[in-house]
């Protein structure tokens, strides 16, 4: 009974907001073809240094962006120094908006593309 009204209730709710998760994917997709072809910019590089020689702090940065690129380097070329920031950037859009679907009684999606435009 639990089981069949969690399944009920999770296929209402990705059907009631079935545009919003098309969005997150296409916002991944760009993010993953944007990464494969263009070069590294401004501090990606900078970045990059970071992630070889892994320490828990920095003079001007905290470690996760090292971490996360270190984690990418089993992708090779630029999508590699991208990959987990490119995912965690769509996860962000995920996460905004669920945020606007708690306080808001209109369709957030809307509200989150306009947003973001």
């Amino acid at each position: 009974m639990f089981l069949k009204r969690l399944i009920s209730k999770i296929r209402s709710e990705f059907s009631a907001s079935k545009n919003a998760y098309i969005l997150f994917i296409i916002v991944l997709i760009v993010n993953l073809v944007q990464s494969v072809f263009t070069d590294l910019l401004n501090d990606e590089p900078y970045y990059y240094v970071y992630s070889q020689y892994l320490n828990w702090g920095y003079f001007d940065h905290p470690p996760l962006i090292a971490f996360l690129i270190e984690f990418g380097k089993f992708i090779p070329g630029e999508l590699g120094v991208r990959f987990f920031c490119a995912i965690w950037g769509s996860f962000t859009f995920f996460f905004i908006y669920k945020l606007i679907e708690l306080e808001s009684p209109p369709p957030p999606i809307y509200q989150l593309t306009t947003s973001f435009t």
